[in-house]
């Protein structure tokens, strides 16, 4: 036995210096990636707690400017234009190059000579009365560049969308005779097959003027540009939406009630199949509902729709383009098929039981317009471009955080941020046009060089 035990420990071995190493080594590396990992949760903690706190100021915020709204009666206050960011959707169906008052294509041999007689065509006065709209919001030179606003162009047709950037240095829309020409349009051919449009004389994005109705891709196409903005903060998006057809290609979103964006299986894909049916029209106000779900989550609960609907009579176009109560009970006065067939799957897809039940689920546009003449055309893109340059005027001033908390809108039991107290102020806007509210925190506000000081708040409101 004591043989057997002289053996076994003359053959043990102990740890060797590599292998201690090699713990070492594997020990501090543990150490290292649980320490990156805990202050990885600590930072994100501290930020969504900042967020939370930042959060309640405004929300007290929001509570203090309603009990003191007589302050923004006053002459005194601060005066601040907010950037528009908009988005043109334009039908380039084949029958925007039919006659604006008849529903045929200009005669090739038309008189006077085809390039007076375009401007009879629905492509040609639409482009007109952009132009007008354009040189409302941004200048004379129709050039953005010198403004807060930025203009995009969605243009749709036979299942095919194409789109610019946002962009400051948007130009007058031109006609021309072909995708290499920079020549007025003078129409060779009444289907419209070799028309096109562009943005601005030498540009390069055309448009051909043919094809079916995607409205619905025009929708999508328009609200994937703004969700895609970089600069959202006093900004206030806004989506023209213009046709002259019925709804004729969409594609099934997978949508449930209630219609909210989380509710559908693909709302952002663009594409689409040819189906002039009612349940096209349903999948296009989806859209619209989602659009505008999508802009004022995105824009801090602002944003417009306009809709523009050229030489229609067909009620159900209209209801599509306006959904309002009004329009769904043009639905039910008799004539095409078509009318009746929306009207019963917009009371399907809500689970309505009688047409007394729907009163604009599906409403998604601030207002609506009906031209049925280039007069009512300029005048609806007119009243369009002033109504959104007026919604930009927000009248406001700046109140402390000390000022909130000391007429008692904070809670007292909220943790608010470091030093907010003492440093930080509020900016409070109203636009009284269209009674909205907007607000933002400034951080270390007395900090600033005194120049910002006055750039941010010339009147603040102290304790």
């Amino acid at each position: 036995m004591k043989r057997f035990i002289k053996s076994k420990k003359k053959n043990a071995k102990g740890i060797t210096l590599v292998e201690l190493l090699v713990v070492l080594v594997i020990l501090a590396l543990l150490i290292l990636l649980i320490g990156s990992t805990i202050v990885r949760l600590i930072d994100r903690s501290e930020l969504v707690m900042t967020q939370v706190q930042e959060d309640e100021l405004l929300s007290a915020a929001e509570r203090w400017m309603v009990a003191n709204m007589d302050l923004f009666d006053d002459d005194d206050g601060q005066v601040e234009t907010f950037g528009l960011d908009i988005v043109f959707i334009i039908d380039v169906s084949g029958s925007m190059m039919w006659s604006l008052f008849h529903d045929r294509a200009p005669a090739t041999n038309a008189t006077p000579p085809e390039q007076a007689h375009m401007i009879n065509t629905r492509v040609w006065a639409t482009m007109e009365a952009m132009n007008i709209a354009l040189e409302t919001i941004c200048g004379s030179d129709y050039n953005c560049q010198h403004t807060p606003h930025r203009v995009s162009y969605v243009y749709y047709g036979a299942g095919i969308t194409r789109s610019s950037a946002l962009s400051h240095t948007t130009q007058r829309i031109t006609l021309v005779n072909g995708e290499a020409s920079t020549t007025p349009l003078a129409p060779t051919a009444s289907s419209g097959t070799n028309t096109f449009f562009r943005f601005a004389p030498g540009t390069t994005g055309t448009a051909r003027v043919n094809g079916s109705t995607n409205i619905q891709a025009g929708i999508t196409t328009a609200t994937n540009i703004l969700r895609s903005s970089n600069m959202t903060t006093q900004r206030i998006p806004v989506i023209i939406l213009m046709t002259d057809g019925e709804a004729n290609f969409s594609r099934n979103m997978g949508c449930t009630r209630p219609l909210t964006i989380a509710n559908c299986s693909t709302p952002w894909t663009v594409g689409g199949e040819n189906n002039a049916t009612a349940t096209t029209a349903i999948r296009t106000m989806q859209s619209g509902v989602l659009a505008r779900q999508a802009i004022q989550a995105t824009y801090e609960g602002r944003g417009f729709i306009y809709s523009v609907v050229l030489s229609q009579r067909e009620p159900w176009t209209r209801f599509v383009l306006n959904p309002s109560r009004e329009s769904f009970m043009a639905l039910t006065g008799g004539g095409a098929a078509l009318n009746n067939n929306v009207r019963s799957e917009t009371l399907s897809f809500w689970g309505l039981s009688s047409n007394a039940d729907y009163t604009g689920q599906f409403q998604y546009v601030d207002r609506a317009f009906t031209a049925l003449n280039i007069d009512e055309l300029r005048n609806a893109f007119n009243i369009i471009a002033q109504e959104i340059r007026e919604a930009t005027q927000f009248k406001g001033m700046c109140v402390t955080v000390e000022r909130i908390l000391q007429d008692g809108f904070i809670p007292a039991d909220l943790k608010l941020p470091n030093n907010s107290k003492d440093n930080d102020v509020i900016w409070i806007g109203q636009n009284v046009e269209f009674n909205q509210w907007t607000h933002r925190l400034i951080t270390n506000f007395w900090a600033l060089p005194v120049d910002r000081q006055n750039e941010y708040c010339p009147i603040v409101l102290e304790a």
